[in-house]
């Protein structure tokens, strides 16, 4: 779809020259949802990266951008974790597959200090996270990571899909009822707030004795 038709509405969200122009606009979306529902396969969600994170994450995915477009994509994840810190919080539900935390990503030191962040995220009221364990096996939505960009009143919701050349938006009813019950599936499959728990805790330790 074009992405024009669904353009945020804060006109100071338009992208700039240093930022894609698709991330920027998925930007100014995030910015005006008051939810964000986001299924990770094989990283941690951008809200909840640390700054070593974020910044191995993009240089290890983005391998031809220069060291300061690096710096600038870092910055504009940082910036968009406020929005779990305004007044009226951004909802965050994530489901992450385990998988994402046993990858490295920047080194052990990197994944230990993600982990606790991981884990001090957990305890916030506007945060829920979910771990799918690998006991789980298969399961529905192994295809692909997602978002759903909940916006309020009679806001229509968006499903956005991140890819390598470039971003997918959707917004078609079909689209967001087959995301929305696909995204049900996955919190059916996550272990439980107690459970999850107990897999970052462990994730966490497993890197700093380095058994990961």
């Amino acid at each position: 779809m074009r992405t024009e038709a669904i353009w945020p509405r804060n006109a100071q969200l338009q992208p700039t020259t240093s930022l894609p122009s698709q991330y920027a606009i998925y930007i100014g979306f995030e910015s005006e949802a008051e939810g964000v529902r986001n299924y990770e396969i094989l990283a941690v969600p951008g809200l909840l990266q640390t700054e070593s994170y974020a910044r191995a994450m993009i240089k290890g995915t983005v391998p031809d951008v220069s060291r300061d477009e690096v710096e600038t994509r870092v910055a504009a994840r940082l910036q968009r974790q406020r929005l779990l810190d305004r007044p009226t919080p951004l909802k965050l539900w994530a489901v992450i597959d385990e998988s994402a935390l046993l990858r490295e990503v920047g080194g052990r030191q990197v994944m230990h200090d993600q982990l606790a962040k991981l884990r001090e995220a957990a305890e916030e009221p506007n945060i829920t996270i979910q771990v799918i364990p690998r006991s789980a096996g298969a399961y529905p939505g192994m295809h692909g990571a997602f978002v759903l960009l909940d916006f309020p009143g009679e806001g229509h919701d968006v499903v956005y899909m991140e890819g390598g050349s470039s971003d997918l938006f959707l917004e078609g009813e079909q689209d967001i009822s087959h995301y929305s019950m696909l995204f049900e599936h996955l919190r059916a499959v996550g272990a439980g707030p107690d459970a999850t728990r107990s897999i970052l805790a462990t994730a966490q330790e497993n890197w700093k004795e380095g058994r990961a």
